[in-house]
């Protein structure tokens, strides 16, 4: 056999055969393949080796060597698919007829991996491929709620660890990172701001963006609220009622001329607030109030020092001497007697202790056409007073008067009616004593101003006759004054 091989070798057509002819020959010899001549001898089988092109496909993680236009197929040549460490990947066994084939393989991990081809053990073509991980794709979907956006990512696909999806501002500041696990399929960004306004945010995988949204963020309606300033001495409270649209993205601030006195954060069930603060000096304090900053309303209130009464009451108007501390004035343009009606002479006239209203010498009288509603005689008290009682002469039969109206005010612009009071006319003439009235305070009546007003009457109900106009002989008021004055 050894002696029959060594000749075949040496036949001239065996010379012509390529060496990969000669290499695939020695293996089948040694794999003891013959064939059967025409004369019965058993002759090792000559085959020429199959030729062809590769083409290298990539799909996913899976390589291709595609193998066309494959000529002297025959099934004692095998194609072998391999790592360029000589690692076989996959085999594949000619097939008469055949023309073309495919060896594959799918790695494992996105690398790079170099590849052979072998006829045999003959490389007849070598690749490179780099895998190149996909990166993943999702939708991404934005709402707000008040200060709130929410980042819907859905519908992921190839996620992986290596890959991360970012919430950014659109100048580049991070908000949130979220880092992909394998088989995940969706996740939110959930982004809180602290105030209303407009926001640009960008959604990124890896640094790349993918998705970019704009949100406005608009403020709830400014709170409307109704204000009114008390004190107990030095202490201030701000009353505030009739809030409506409470929110608490709005605070209230109370400022003085140098800082702040005063603030509340609304809450949505806020209906009234109450603030409270204390100033140290008595005098007119002015506030200013804001909104967030934001001018709402300005504010004045009048601090006045405690008012420490005596306890003994006393004739404040007029004295014994005829003479008086309060100051007595009219607003009258004209008068009957005095005529004008100077303030001296009306302030000595009411003090003057005498009621005989002799030619009403003594007495203030004023004719009807010069009455109207706003004609008041004016009593200015030199300190707060407490008025307890006070006692009322008309002048004469013919000036008198039905009814007259108490006024009481801290300033004489304030002057508001307390009360109206019915009076009996005298019936007298010259050289007499007229009617006169007292009444009581019950509580007594803090007040700096207090002012008398009378209604117009044309006839005396107690005579029958005509009257000229009011007329007041003297007035007595009591009470319980807030300092010690000499009289």
């Amino acid at each position: 056999m050894t002696f029959l091989n060594r000749r075949i070798i040496q036949q001239p057509t065996l010379l012509a055969s390529s060496r990969r002819n000669f290499g695939n020959l020695l293996e089948k010899y040694e794999t003891g393949q013959t064939s059967t001549s025409g004369s019965g001898r058993q002759l090792t089988s000559i085959h020429p080796e199959p030729s062809f092109t590769t083409n290298w496909t990539k799909s996913g993680l899976t390589i291709n060597a595609d193998l066309s236009g494959i000529t002297n197929a025959h099934n004692s040549f095998n194609a072998y698919l391999c790592r360029d460490d000589g690692t076989t990947l996959a085999t594949y066994q000619f097939a008469e007829g055949r023309n073309a084939t495919t060896l594959s393989h799918t790695e494992a991990n996105y690398e790079t991996f170099s590849y052979q081809v072998k006829l045999g053990t003959t490389v007849v073509s070598s690749h490179t491929e780099t895998y190149t991980r996909p990166t993943p794709t999702y939708t991404t979907s934005f709402s707000t709620n008040e200060l709130t956006l929410t980042a819907s990512i859905t519908n992921i696909t190839d996620a992986h660890n290596s890959f991360d999806i970012s919430l950014e501002r659109d100048d580049g500041t991070m908000l949130q990172t979220h880092t992909l696990m394998e088989g995940e399929t969706s996740s939110t960004f959930i982004q809180a701001e602290s105030s209303y306004g407009t926001y640009n945010y960008i959604v990124k995988i890896n640094g790349t963006q993918t998705d970019a949204y704009e949100a406005t963020y608009i403020p709830p309606p400014i709170p409307t609220f109704n204000v009114a300033l008390t004190n107990d001495d030095l202490a201030i409270t701000a009353t505030l009622t009739n809030i409506a649209n409470p929110d608490p993205y709005y605070t209230v601030s109370i400022y003085d001329s140098s800082s702040q006195v005063a603030s509340h954060t609304f809450s949505t069930n806020d209906t009234g607030v109450v603030l409270i603060w204390n100033e140290t000096t008595y005098g007119t304090k002015a506030y200013t109030i804001e909104i967030n900053g934001a001018s709402h309303s300005s504010h004045n209130i009048q601090l006045n020092e405690a008012v420490v009464f005596s306890d003994i009451e006393v004739l404040v108007s007029p004295q014994g001497n005829g003479d008086t501390a309060t100051n007595i004035t009219t607003n009258l343009s004209s008068g009957y007697t005095p005529n004008p009606p100077h303030d001296s002479a009306i302030k000595h006239r009411l003090s003057n202790n005498n009621t005989n209203t002799h030619d009403l010498a003594n007495a203030l009288a004023w004719r009807n056409s010069d009455n109207n509603t706003d004609t008041k005689i004016i009593y200015e008290f030199p300190f707060i007073t407490n008025v307890s009682k006070w006692k009322i002469w008309d002048a004469r039969r013919d000036w008198t008067f039905t009814n007259y109206h108490v006024w009481f005010g801290d300033t004489e612009a304030s002057l508001a009616k307390h009360a109206t009071y019915s009076f009996n006319p005298t019936t007298v003439w010259n050289n007499a004593t007229p009617n006169s009235q007292t009444r009581t305070l019950s509580p007594v009546k803090e007040t700096k101003y207090m002012a008398f007003s009378f209604d117009d009457i044309s006839t005396n109900p107690s005579t029958g006759q005509g009257t000229a106009g009011p007329g007041v002989a003297e007035i007595k008021i009591w009470g319980y004054p807030s300092s010690t004055v000499s009289y």
